[in-house]
């Protein structure tokens, strides 16, 4: 791999594989969101200001000899906006538009960014009688840019990969699972509340994320998707005793003060497998010392 364009390269997992590519010898086009993009000042790096309703702008710029198109802009990835179904709806088309952009670049790849949200809606919303939450609307967009850009692809003659994505770190949306469960420990809350938190889950440190994404990009076999994962999935709640005896905390665990309304998904469906044969890839960071690296970058925040 000699060049690459990365959509939503600015954004937390952008950043992090603008940043292995570079240390990889590839040349980054970094397609940008907004002015505020804080991006590094590098000889193999051309920032981008980027609109996913405007990419044919990009005509303007050396996209000649691209290897692989990175796509991971996506609009309304957490928060409320995870339920808006027209914003959703959007995304599904910009997806397919950047499958069509890396095409027209003579991209010879397309890796788009998942959610493991597509698995969940899967084992729930065809099931008769469900009546599943707002949320699965995002799930649905993932999965439905999932299978079409798969089918455009195969039509349009481009490899097509897609990995489901569970990272953490710094830089990350501090209010996320593992950053507020941080926060609350730091803070010294006596009595934190959680769920039974009896499904199972996987965390992988945002370096060892874009890392993996860089491999698929690299290695992976076309038209598989991937999931990028630690090779030690558990129940959630070991995560968070794990987390507590990490940080030291002396918070009582409160396990089962909330219904979990969520799907349990099957450990299978954790499993890296696939991506460690094919890329012989391998999480380096321990998830004891991505926690630290974490709770250090959140202390950070509070001193700005």
């Amino acid at each position: 791999m000699k060049k690459a364009i990365v959509s939503g390269a600015n954004g937390f997992i952008g950043k992090a594989l603008v940043s292995e590519l570079l240390a990889n010898g590839v040349y980054v086009i970094a397609l940008v969101f907004g002015i505020d993009y804080n991006m590094p000042d590098h000889k193999n790096l051309m920032v981008v200001p980027f609109n996913l309703d405007n990419q044919d702008e990009l005509h303007l710029y050396n996209t000649d000899g691209t290897d692989v198109f990175f796509h991971l802009a996506w609009q309304g990835s957490s928060g409320i906006d995870r339920s808006d179904a027209i914003l959703q709806y959007s995304n599904i088309k910009w997806t397919i538009d950047c499958l069509h952009l890396a095409k027209r670049f003579g991209a010879k790849r397309f890796v788009g960014a998942g959610s493991l949200m597509e698995k969940e809606v899967i084992y729930d919303v065809p099931q008769r009688g469900t009546k599943p939450s707002n949320v699965s609307v995002y799930g649905t967009a993932k999965l439905s840019s999932h299978y079409m850009t798969k089918i455009i692809a195969s039509e349009i003659g481009i490899d097509h990969l897609w990995c489901y994505l569970t990272a953490y770190g710094p830089g990350d949306n501090p209010y996320r699972f593992v950053g507020t469960t941080i926060n609350k420990m730091l803070s010294g809350e006596k009595v934190i509340q959680f769920t039974k938190a009896d499904q199972y889950y996987d965390f992988v440190y945002i370096t060892d994320t874009a890392k993996a994404l860089y491999k698929v990009g690299l290695q992976g076999i076309p038209f598989c998707p991937y999931y990028i994962g630690s090779g030690k999935p558990n129940m959630l709640r070991f995560f968070i005793e794990e987390i507590k005896n990490t940080l030291n905390a002396t918070c009582k665990l409160d396990f089962g003060a909330y219904s979990y309304k969520g799907i349990y998904l099957p450990i299978n469906e954790y499993d890296c497998t696939p991506l460690e044969t094919d890329t012989n890839f391998t999480c380096e960071v321990s998830f004891r010392e991505g926690v630290l690296k974490t709770a250090k970058w959140l202390r950070s925040l509070e001193n700005e």
